[in-house]
């Protein structure tokens, strides 16, 4: 048991800047469980947002074209098949959705629509990757390799920031501009009809059509259908197993070898 105990490791980096965002985000939050007001609620759902495409992550693009077009009819029997959806985002007061004003009831309240994060974070994941895209598709796999091999993977960062700079982000432009025309063709449909509308309907074709179009015109089709992160992720993790595999044969020699006598 001790020995279990003692592989467990945690590691846990605090700065002044850490201290002073907490006590601004605790404000923030304590003023909206008192108020309940709508711009606050936008706010701390925005931060939700970005930081949860910060965390989630996709290696390529057949895994996120797969998993939204299957978020894709999900979304449309929820909101079109069944009330539950709408139901659930109306009935939860939480920073779980984006409030848009639109007009008082005859009680004084105000109206809302609402946009709920999923349709904010699944895909703007999508988009992260095809950020990733513009940059990785510049830079040549086997000069990482090397670069992490000669213990100098600072560089490869230095060289991603680089180029994230500088490269012409036509995949990440594309596909954002296609999220852009989606929302606005949602948040109309929605006034027009003054009904809930599944976001992904639109958001969906939007971002995969960017992506898909941009890849044809380019020639670059199947470059976007076949690439993924995990090469890049290769040689770190080799790496990695070649660490452990000389700290164990490190720890084998080091152990004392007892010398039997025969008589």
């Amino acid at each position: 048991m001790q020995d279990y105990v003692d592989q467990i490791k945690f590691e846990v980096r605090i700065s002044i800047l850490d201290i002073i965002a907490l006590a601004i985000s605790l404000v923030f939050v304590f003023i909206y469980m008192w108020t309940d007001n709508w711009m606050l609620n936008n706010v701390i759902a925005i931060a939700f947002s970005v930081h949860a495409i910060e965390m989630l992550f996709l290696g390529n693009f057949q895994v996120g074209m797969l998993l939204l077009s299957l978020l894709f009819f999900y979304d449309i029997f929820f909101v079109f098949g069944t009330d539950i959806m709408l139901t659930v985002a109306k009935g939860i007061k939480a920073p779980i959705k984006i409030l848009f004003p639109t007009k008082y009831k005859e009680d004084g309240t105000r109206e809302f629509n609402l946009l709920g994060l999923g349709d904010i974070v699944l895909p703007g994941v999508f988009i992260a990757l095809a950020l990733r895209f513009d940059v990785l598709k510049s830079l040549d796999k086997n000069w990482v390799d090397e670069m992490i091999a000669s213990d100098k993977a600072i560089q490869v960062h230095q060289k991603m920031v680089l180029l994230g700079n500088n490269v012409t982000k036509k995949y990440f432009l594309t596909c954002l501009l296609g999220y852009v025309m989606a929302i606005s063709l949602t948040i109309a449909i929605m006034v027009i009809f003054d009904h809930g509308q599944p976001a992904l309907l639109y958001l969906v074709p939007g971002v995969l059509l960017a992506v898909i179009l941009t890849s044809f015109f380019n020639g670059e089709f199947n470059t976007m259908w076949e690439h993924s992160e995990d090469k890049y992720l290769g040689a770190t993790a080799d790496e990695d197993k070649d660490g452990e595999k000389s700290e164990e044969k490190k720890e084998t020699s080091e152990t004392p070898v007892k010398e039997t006598k025969q008589d």
